[in-house]
C-alpha cells in the first residue's frame, strides 16, 4: 500500500464519517487499577494503551484545535528528507487535536516513557517494554459497536514512520507502522492522523505561529470540556496571522523564450541543526503549499535514483 492509496482509504473513511468528532472519556474519571487489570485482560494491549493514553490525557495534556485553513496546508505539506522526529517538540506529553475540520476526526497522541506512565498511576504496572514509545487513539462512530482503534509507533520506525516512501504493510505489521489487530482502513487512518499530529506540533513549534490560549467560551467549533466526558485541560488555537498569499500562476521566462506555466507547489517543512543557522538552529520552519491554476496543490512525486552496475 503506498502512501497516496493510504490516504485514499483514509478520506474515504473521513468522508462517511467512520470517526468521531469527539472522543469519549467514558473511563473512571480517577484512574482504577481494578479497570486497568480488567481491560487488560480481556482486551489486551490495545485495550491498555487507550486507557494509559486517555487517562493520562487528563492528568498532563493539553487541547489543541486546529483551524481548517492550517491542517489544509499540513495534508499539503511534506517533511524534509532530513526531518527526525526526535527534533519536533511536543507541547506536551499528551495531547489531543481537534480538527475544525468537519472530515478530521479528533486523534489523542502521547510520547512518553514507561516508567514516566507508572509516575502518573501510582501502583500500576504497565508491563510495556523499551524506553519510548508514541500512542495514537481514535474512535469509530458505529453507534452502539462504537470502539477505539490505536497504534504504537516505536522509536525503531521513527525515521521510516516520517519518511515519504512506499512500505509494505505486511512487513511491517508488528513494528510500530502498522498494527495487526486493525484493518486496512484504520491502519490508513491511524497513519494519516498521527502524520498529520507531528505536522502540527512542527507548525505550532514556529516562534511566530505560536497557538493562541483558548478558552471554553471560545470553542465555537466544539471540542469543549465535559463533551463525552472530555477532561478539562488547557487549550489552545492553531491559526495563522494575517499574511500574504503568493498568486497561484506565475511565468518563468527561459533563455528560449518559452514560458512554462507554474503548476503549484507542495509545502515543506525543515529543521535547522546546522551550526551554519546561528540563529535558526534547532527550529523548524514552514513554506507554506501554493495551488496551480487548476486551485489543486501538486501530489506528492518520489524521485527514484538508479544504482548504477558496477
Amino acid at each position: 500500500m503506498t502512501k497516496e492509496e493510504a490516504e485514499t482509504l483514509a478520506f474515504a473513511a473521513f468522508k462517511r464519517n467512520h470517526y468521531t468528532k469527539n472522543i469519549s472519556y467514558k473511563f473512571s474519571p480517577t484512574y482504577n487499577l481494578e479497570e486497568f487489570a480488567i481491560l487488560r485482560e480481556g482486551g489486551g494491549s490495545p485495550a491498555q494503551n487507550v486507557w494509559m493514553t486517555l487517562q493520562a490525557q487528563r492528568k498532563v495534556g493539553v487541547q489543541i484545535q486546529v483551524s481548517k485553513e492550517v491542517s489544509d496546508d499540513l495534508l499539503s505539506s511534506d517533511f524534509g528528507v532530513e526531518s527526525r522526529m526526535q527534533d519536533i517538540p511536543w507541547p506536551a506529553p499528551v495531547c489531543e487535536l481537534y480538527f475544525e475540520d468537519p472530515l478530521l476526526p479528533t486523534v489523542v497522541v502521547m510520547k512518553t516513557h514507561p516508567k514516566a506512565i507508572e509516575g502518573w498511576f501510582p501502583g500500576l504496572h504497565s508491563m510495556i517494554e523499551g524506553d519510548e514509545i508514541m500512542t495514537c487513539v481514535m474512535q469509530t462512530s458505529l453507534g452502539l459497536e462504537s470502539c477505539f482503534v490505536s497504534l504504537i509507533i516505536k522509536p525503531s520506525m521513527y525515521k521510516e514512520f516520517l519518511d515519504d516512501v512506499d512500505v509494505d504493510p505486511m512487513a511491517d505489521v508488528g513494528t510500530g507502522l502498522y498494527n495487526v489487530a486493525l484493518d486496512d482502513t484504520d491502519n490508513a487512518a491511524m497513519n494519516v492522523m498521527a502524520r498529520l499530529a507531528l505536522k502540527v506540533f512542527a507548525f505550532i513549534s514556529i516562534p511566530f505561529l505560536k497557538p493562541q490560549p483558548l478558552s471554553r467560551k471560545q470553542m465555537r467549533f466544539g471540542g469543549k470540556a465535559g463533551v463525552c466526558g472530555r477532561p478539562q485541560r488547557p487549550s489552545f488555537r492553531a491559526i495563522y496571522l494575517p499574511h500574504a498569499r503568493y498568486e497561484n500562476e506565475v511565468r518563468v521566462e527561459e533563455p528560449t523564450g518559452k514560458h512554462i506555466q507554474f503548476k503549484g507547489r507542495r509545502g515543506h517543512f525543515r529543521y535547522y541543526k546546522s551550526e551554519v543557522f546561528k540563529n535558526k538552529r534547532g527550529t523548524w520552519t514552514m513554506i507554506r503549499p501554493v495551488p496551480g491554476p487548476d486551485g489543486k496543490v501538486p501530489k506528492r512525486t518520489l524521485l527514484k535514483v538508479r544504482k548504477p552496475n558496477i
